[in-house]
């Protein structure tokens, strides 16, 4: 046992015995029932017993709810050690991402060439449709065939 329980325990107990010997409400009645008869005698010294007994059982109930006090202490730093990581963690996504999209909005330009030798290149951003449609029919362009067909291959057909 540790010390602090040892000192504890001693206060409640001397506490105890200060409040009975104060109180003749406590002792009284029970001294008068117990000599009216011998049964009077044994019922007397059970309630006086199941008095005590219900007493060290509170007092147990509360050292337990001390202990668990204790060890909730010890769960709540820690929860706020890992509350704090990951408050950190999301802030260091947001910037990554925010960083990511920053970037992406920025313009710049993509060379392809089509068929026929036409080369040349078309500026965008990400933020957007990826499309680029020519104003004229030139060398490369087919009709019906959209933007994109440039670039899978289905100009060729």
């Amino acid at each position: 046992m540790t010390t602090e329980i040892l000192v504890l325990a001693g206060t409640a107990a001397t506490i105890g015995f200060i409040h009975t010997i104060l109180g003749p409400d406590h002792y009284l009645p029970f001294v008068v029932l117990s000599k009216s008869s011998a049964r009077t005698f044994w019922v007397t010294l059970a309630c006086g017993v199941g008095h005590v007994l219900g007493s060290v059982v509170l007092g147990l109930v509360g050292i337990a709810l001390g202990v668990a006090l204790f060890r909730l202490e010890a769960i709540e730093s820690v929860r706020g050690d890992v509350a704090a990581w990951l408050l950190m963690a999301f802030g260091f996504t947001y910037f990554v991402w925010g960083l990511r999209r920053a970037l992406r909005s920025r313009t710049h330009e993509h060379r392809h060439n089509h068929p026929g030798g036409l080369a040349h290149s078309h500026p965008h951003g990400h933020t957007d449709e990826h499309s680029h449609p020519h104003e004229t029919e030139g060398a490369g362009s087919r009709p019906g065939c959209s933007s994109w067909c440039s670039f899978s291959g289905r100009a060729s057909r």
